[in-house]
């Protein structure tokens, strides 16, 4: 659990919307911000950056993960899907 305020500061200026109209901001944060805070602490070795290719040829970032840690993958890619689509995983 985060504990440094990051997701309070994040969808402070949300209050009130649907997920949908900032919700390429939390996949943002999710993976391309914990991919910067990885790569500023020097621990980027062995990342894998999960995605889902979509037919206008752009890529719908998931997460990003460990070599080890396939079930925990697994687990946030099936809720970050079912967030996103609302139970469709």
């Amino acid at each position: 659990m985060v504990k440094d305020g990051r997701w309070e500061k994040m969808f402070a200026p949300h209050y009130g919307k649907y997920v949908h109209e900032f919700a390429d901001q939390i996949t943002h944060e999710m993976v391309i911000g914990a991919y910067e805070r990885r790569a500023r602490d020097r621990r980027i070795t062995g990342e894998f950056i999960v995605y889902e290719p979509q037919p206008d040829g752009s890529n719908y970032y998931l997460t990003l993960g460990s070599h080890g840690e396939y079930d925990a993958i697994r687990a946030r890619v099936d809720t970050y899907k079912e967030f996103d689509m609302g139970g469709d995983a």
